[in-house]
């Protein structure tokens, strides 16, 4: 067996051949292939990995509708979109709870959140993952703001609880505010 590393001393003993001579060629030997097979599984698991900062943007939290924050909201739809309550106080006629909650805001969109992992890994694919030194705090800077949102639910017609009044506070993050949902 011929051993080739480079394609031209292939074609020149290929050329001094004769047709009814049988050749067989390696363009590699065995241990080059094992090598060549090991950085190709290699580049193929970094191509298919996250790094941390890519998880952590997918596990951003998302922008959080507002919407349902209404009068005559049923209970269990609040609870669906803000979690358990922090506290709860039941009366006969009314329930008072607490929630605290992250809103991503905007900048933790789908689109926003897709194009800081494109980025993200492309920065990775490039040095190595070395750029998570840079990513990793930046994406520390991406988390949402806390609120606490204090729902006073009432019974309707039904029994059910549904929303009364809400406030809103925002509890860290940039231009702190308060929101008042429903009746004063």
């Amino acid at each position: 067996m011929v051993y080739a590393t480079d394609l031209k001393s292939v074609v020149e003993r290929h050329e001094g051949s004769s047709p009814s001579t049988p050749t067989n060629f390696i363009l590699f030997p065995r241990k080059e292939k094992v090598m060549i097979k090991g950085i190709s599984v290699l580049l193929a698991v970094l191509l298919l990995s996250f790094g941390c900062a890519q998880s952590m943007a997918v596990k951003q939290p998302g922008p959080l509708d507002r919407s349902f924050l209404i009068g005559g909201t049923p209970h269990s739809r609040v609870t669906a979109m803000l979690g358990p309550s922090y506290t709860s106080v039941k009366e006969e006629d009314s329930l008072e709870e607490t929630y605290v909650y992250t809103d991503g805001g905007a900048k933790n969109s789908a689109g926003g959140k897709t194009a800081r992992v494109i980025l993200y890994t492309a920065g990775d694919l490039f040095t190595v993952f070395l750029s998570q030194i840079i990513w990793m705090p930046m994406e520390l800077l991406m988390e949402g703001d806390k609120y606490s949102a204090e729902v006073e639910y009432v019974k309707n017609q039904e029994g059910k609880w549904v929303v009364d009044r809400a406030v809103e506070t925002q509890l860290e993050g940039a231009g702190k505010r308060r929101v008042i949902v429903g009746n004063e």
